[in-house]
């Protein structure tokens, strides 16, 4: 089975959606304007952070040998190589993992801890190349032309007034 995580993202804030089976989530997300992934399709998996611990994930989490085996965090990768930075270099250390706002990412997307359990726990098996993630960029909403601009507008003949001859 595939799946697809989609990011929408606005200006500081976007949204992070994923639906499969009874599993639906719509949630703000977030990431660091300094370190912005590109907009793109990446093929992902839900696994492990290498260098993340997080005592809050699932107890079938892989311990962290080299940090007194405590549980890594849980996260969706992006893939090998993502853009990031206008396309100046590339990251494979890319990921949508917990987080409350920007200052949690160091690239990655974050979203709240609760919704992207639910994603990763979802996505079955692990550690397989089996996930969709889309990210765009909000289009600005049209803007209507500027007054006077529009063939056959004018503003100072919207009011026709008829006036008896002198």
């Amino acid at each position: 089975m595939t799946y697809e995580i989609k990011v929408v993202r606005g200006e500081n804030q976007g949204t992070l959606s994923f639906n499969s089976g009874s599993i639906s989530v719509s949630t703000p997300c977030w990431w660091d304007p300094a370190v912005k992934v590109e907009a793109g399709t990446y093929a992902g998996y839900a696994t492990w952070m290498a260098n993340k611990i997080d005592p809050g994930s699932p107890p079938d989490n892989k311990p962290c040998p080299w940090k007194n085996n405590q549980k890594r965090r849980v996260g969706i990768f992006l893939g090998k190589g993502v853009p990031v930075v206008n396309r100046t270099r590339h990251s494979d250390d890319i990921f949508i993992h917990k987080g409350t706002d920007a200052s949690w990412s160091d690239g990655c997307i974050v979203a709240d801890s609760g919704e992207v359990l639910k994603i990763w726990n979802a996505i079955t098996p692990k550690d397989s190349q089996n996930v969709t993630v889309i990210v765009e960029d909000q289009k600005p909403a049209a803007s209507p032309p500027p007054l006077g601009r529009n063939k056959g507008y004018n503003p100072l003949l919207m009011c026709r007034f008829s006036f008896p001859p002198m």
